[in-house]
């Protein structure tokens, strides 16, 4: 576990770079929204194209996040700029691999240009025309190229300088067994990749074929929750909201296909209520009602004033652009880093949220036309809009009563797991355990002056330094020790709260 939560520290600039870029990309796309237009009137071009070009840029950077933890990850394992560079050219050799050696006769929804890399057929012995793109790999190419990246750099480090090849140094070495592993690694995934994806699309017919049931939908949230954090969203949601997965309509004598792209034409039509924007209706709960929520329980683990004080804006800051803008995607990274049990608990409650406003027939959708990774559904905009069509207001009602409840349940979750669940859900009757052992590494009740709590942090002040017991601390999970100016910041991640509360009931007690 502990090196789990380790992860945290490392990815930490990259998940903040996500947060960044989604909300930029979401205030933005406000300019651009139909609805948000209709309320402003904002038609000054060089102000529409300067929000063009940044929600692109800002979709381009979520697109390609897992390029940028790749880098981090390798950043921070060595003292040297090389297992970056090397990982870099891997990571490309791997993508370019792929996309030369998959089936052609694969669905064009699993390829997509990966840092812009892509070939025209014509111009190569191979079969097929047009232009041809990397297989969407996501996350498994970060964990694969990082693993080999490391791996022979390890090993280059080790090599003797001595021999027929000794005028290969050490670095080069690296570079060209990385090189020659990530091109094998790529071969190897372009002729597996069609078995996995004909098991993805089984999965995807089975929810098209009534994509009106809401146990198919409560399947849909899952993978869409799941696809959207392993970086392959652009699958699933092209089938769905662009395609014919997601249904169909006829309207003007033109037949629309996808969720999306159907809600789109009848708002422009004006036609209201048919059952469509089903896929995007949750994300309106989840963007203004569970992010909060675990925002503000989250929050609540900062155990000192000063802490909390410090952080009560970007609360505040953070809670707006979920509301306003939607910021999923970096909150579910962190609950998968930090607090994994708590991940698994908000994709089931998303699959039941799916399933429970299809059951009660609540459908606001989505308007909108762009590329997938650019979109940013479920904002408050979008709902003020709506609101004033009187035929939206059952549905609104519905959307905010479901919405409440799924505030409290997320809040007293995201509390109860702070409090209890991240130590003795999985070690029954362990806490009293662990707790004597984190005293007895702090060197006693009596060694305290002060101790308080951030999500991921024990902050602890003591009388004698010389008691602390540093291997005591790392075996019982704590990632990293950092000793401040006049503190000791001990990373123990989600279990930091429920050691400093057990600990300052002790200190009441002894008191």
């Amino acid at each position: 576990m502990r090196r789990w939560q380790s992860y945290y520290d490392i990815l930490f600039f990259p998940l903040l770079t996500i947060f960044a870029a989604t909300v930029v990309m979401g205030l933005t796309g406000l300019i651009l929204n139909g609805s948000f237009q209709t309320l402003t009137q904002i038609d000054n071009q060089m102000i529409i194209k300067t929000a063009e070009i940044t929600r692109y840029l800002c979709g381009f950077l979520i697109a390609n996040s897992p390029l940028l933890i790749m880098i981090n990850l390798l950043s921070r394992k060595y003292d040297d700029i090389t297992p970056v560079f090397i990982g870099v050219i891997g990571y490309i050799i791997f993508h370019i691999t792929t996309m030369f050696f998959a089936s052609s006769t694969l669905p064009r929804n699993v390829f997509a240009p990966v840092m812009g890399i892509s070939i025209d057929v014509s111009q190569f012995s191979i079969t097929g025309s047009g232009l041809r793109y990397p297989l969407i790999t996501g996350m498994l190419a970060v964990a694969i190229v990082t693993y080999i990246t490391r791996s022979t750099y390890r090993i280059s480090r080790k090599r003797s300088t001595y021999g027929y090849l000794a005028f290969i140094n050490r670095k080069a070495w690296a570079l060209l067994i990385t090189g020659f592993f990530t091109f094998v690694a790529g071969m190897l995934i372009a002729f597996v990749w069609p078995y996995l994806v004909s098991v993805i699309y089984y999965i995807f017919k089975i929810i098209a074929n009534d994509i009106t049931n809401p146990m198919n939908l409560f399947l849909y949230g899952i993978l869409d929750r799941v696809m959207e954090i392993t970086g392959s969203s652009s699958i699933i949601r092209n089938l769905f909201w662009f395609g014919e997965y997601g249904g169909s309509w006829i309207g003007n004598n033109i037949n629309y296909l996808g969720d999306v792209s159907i809600y789109t034409a009848q708002q422009a039509a004006q036609v209201f209520n048919t059952g469509f924007g089903r896929l995007i209706t949750p994300y309106y709960v989840l963007n203004m009602f569970a992010v909060p929520a675990i925002l503000i329980a989250t929050f609540s683990t900062f155990t000192d004033k000063i802490e909390k004080k410090k952080y009560t804006l970007f609360l505040g800051l953070a809670v707006l652009f979920s509301i306003v803008t939607g910021s999923l995607l970096p909150v579910e990274i962190y609950l998968l880093i930090m607090t994994p049990l708590l991940y698994v608990s908000h994709l089931f409650f998303t699959g039941i949220l799916f399933a429970l406003l299809a059951a009660l027939d609540v459908t606001i959708g989505y308007a909108y036309s762009g590329p997938v990774f650019m979109a940013t559904p479920g904002s408050a905009i979008d709902l003020l809009t709506h609101i004033r069509d009187e035929s939206f207001y059952s549905p609104f009602i519905k959307l905010m009563i479901v919405g409440v409840v799924v505030f409290v349940i997320y809040y007293v979750i995201t509390r109860y797991y702070y409090k209890k669940a991240c130590l003795d859900i999985l070690n029954t009757g362990s806490k009293l355990k662990y707790v004597n052992n984190f005293i007895l590494a702090i060197g006693g009740i009596n060694n305290i002056k002060r101790i308080y709590s951030t999500p991921t942090k024990v902050i602890l002040q003591v009388s004698d330094p010389k008691l602390l017991n540093f291997n005591l601390m790392k075996k019982q999970g704590a990632s990293k020790v950092v000793e401040t100016r006049t503190t000791f910041d001990i990373s123990y991640g989600a279990i930091s709260y429920l050691l400093v509360s057990e600990v300052n009931k002790l200190l009441k007690e002894a008191n």
